[in-house]
């Protein structure tokens, strides 16, 4: 850092997905100024898709930044370039992207923080919430997959991500070593009532929170209810029929479309009764039981870097498991044919 012997210190913030990264994100937004005054950069570049730097994993992934045009640079130059904005002694990059780079791409992050001193906050949740909460936002993303089918790719993804975060930790252990890691159990934080964003401010950069924080205390997508959830993922797949998959993008114009339109009001209430009638409770307890034993390995590797575990062997404390209400698709069409579904998103297409 220009006039300093000091190491810069990066602060990255690799999720995982489903932890409160989105609400983090908009608090860092809001709060650049705020870091900024107590050293902390938090840099635009790289940020210009939403409030991570998810443009950064894109490039450290070999995807396309978006939203942003092509600059010529290299994802190592790329990254040092974020570093590098404004005379910080600390820099911020948050993005649960990073939590899903190869050995390629660490490798570039790691030439991109040489000579700098590096913590990496990972924050865990609960396996079978994550599962739950992940599948209600891929069907806000477009997807037509039902909750049963959601869950056994994720157990049967060697990869995956939400059910095993320890590969996620091993790679950073690996990288970067135990003494740079950060690993909050997110459960934890919001079972003792606390703020997300000021407990990342306490625990994660050290500092103290007073009046100046802006935004906490958000909710970050929120919930729509399992009837309207049901409906946009029997809606998706009815798109995906027509050969227009769904995106993120018709998520609102449909809840609007819902909220207004009669003949979608009764068709949600017909998939509330249907719910009711047919549903069923899925237990997803074993996806935490079952890996128990894995979890208390990755508590005694990581030892004090696990800021809040649930004690010297275990990461988890002892509690309620997902156990949502499910509709079988085959349930829902039988007592709601796919062709009342066509009609409605013929009645929103319409509208438009």
């Amino acid at each position: 850092m220009p006039g300093s012997t000091a190491r810069r210190q990066i602060i990255l913030h690799a999720g995982l997905p489903k932890t409160g990264t989105t609400y983090l994100q908009r608090c860092f937004v809001a709060n650049r100024t705020w870091l900024a005054d107590r050293g902390v950069g938090y840099p635009q570049y790289g940020q210009e898709h939403q409030d991570g730097h998810h443009n950064l994993s894109f490039r450290l992934r070999d995807l396309p930044p978006q939203d942003t045009p092509p600059d010529g640079l290299s994802p190592e130059q790329a990254v040092r370039r974020a570093l590098d904005e404004g005379d910080h002694s600390r820099v911020l990059l948050s993005s649960e992207g990073f939590s899903a780079l190869d050995p390629a791409g660490v490798s570039v992050l790691q030439r991109a923080f040489d000579g700098c001193d590096v913590r990496v906050a990972v924050y865990l949740r609960r396996r079978s919430q994550v599962c739950v909460s992940a599948w209600q936002e891929s069907v806000k993303h477009g997807s037509s997959v039902a909750l049963l089918e959601f869950v056994a790719e994720q157990l049967l993804g060697s990869s995956a991500r939400l059910l095993r975060f320890e590969q996620v930790l091993t790679a950073i252990y690996h990288a970067f070593g135990r003494s740079a890691m950060r690993v909050i159990v997110y459960d934890h934080v919001v079972e003792d009532g606390l703020d997300l964003f000021e407990h990342f401010v306490t625990t994660t950069l050290d500092l103290e929170v007073d009046e100046g924080l802006c935004g906490r205390g958000r909710t970050i997508n929120e919930a729509i209810g399992q009837a309207r959830l049901e409906v946009v993922r029997a809606i998706n797949q009815a798109r995906a029929v027509r050969g227009k998959p769904a995106t993120a993008s018709h998520l609102a114009p449909l809840l609007e479309f819902l909220a207004r339109d009669p003949f979608g009001q009764e068709l949600t209430d017909r998939v509330a009764d249907v719910i009711e009638r047919r549903g069923e409770y899925l237990d997803l307890s074993a996806l935490d039981s079952e890996w128990r034993d894995r979890d208390q390995s990755v508590r005694l590797a990581l030892g004090d870097a696990v800021c809040n575990a649930a004690g010297e062997h275990d990461l988890f404390r002892p509690g309620d498991s997902a156990r949502p209400r499910i509709l079988r698709p085959s349930e829902l069409y039988a007592a709601i044919p796919p062709a009342e579904f066509g009609a409605l998103l013929d009645r929103l297409d319409g509208s438009d």
